[in-house]
């Protein structure tokens, strides 16, 4: 099925400022912009102040869309760079804070060309079990938020918001390449988490 939001009938209408299609934007892309701000900033009240800024300044820069990805796309990729100045802010007003890398799990396992020196044993707590004992989810979300962050938001934007590799790479501002290494330090840093999180669960 087709999505409305994306033909260029929709784009027309938005242009011109209908109310009609402000609020179907709203409605369309509001939730997934909010969920992915969330997880980003982790505090509700920048994720509400976040989303209707990016949702304005979408408004007021849709002279100058041309089209060439979709407005889905476009919209992560605003939220996204206000919600990194908004990042890179409070990591300056933290002057003493630990360099982001050194939080990295998996730094040092990758070479100066972001190859693989080594990988983690693939063992993995049952997931049958996690599930049957509700505990997945919460493991997961806990180890989603504690990932550096542009691990986190690979890893959100490719396997939680469902965009494919180059649309996702486009929104960070990184090669496909420099993408494919963050997505795989996130997974198997997520994976890692799940494995020493009490592997086999009662």
């Amino acid at each position: 099925m087709s999505d409305l939001a994306e033909t260029p009938e929709f784009l027309d209408r938005l242009r011109r400022r209908d109310p009609d299609a402000c609020r179907q934007m709203i409605v369309r892309f509001g939730p997934e912009l909010e969920g992915y701000a969330l997880h980003l900033l982790g505090d509700r009240q920048q994720v509400d102040d976040l989303v209707q800024e990016t949702l304005v300044a979408a408004l007021e820069g849709l002279p100058r869309f041309d089209g060439r990805s979709l407005l889905r796309t476009w919209l992560f990729s605003i939220l996204h760079h206000k919600a990194y100045d908004r990042i890179r802010q409070a990591q300056r007003d933290r002057s003493r804070e630990v360099p982001l890398e050194a939080d990295d799990p998996l730094h040092g396992n990758f070479d100066e060309r972001g190859h693989i020196k080594s990988t983690p044993r693939d063992q993995r707590p049952d997931p049958e079990q996690l599930l049957e004992s509700g505990q997945l989810r919460d493991r997961l979300s806990r180890a989603v938020n504690e990932l550096p962050a542009r691990n986190r938001e690979a890893f959100l934007l490719r396997d939680v918001h469902g965009l494919d590799t180059d649309e996702a790479a486009q929104i960070m501002d990184v090669t496909g390449s420099h993408f494919r290494v963050l997505l795989h330090r996130a997974r198997v840093t997520l994976r890692k988490a799940l494995m020493q999180d009490g592997g086999v669960v009662s």
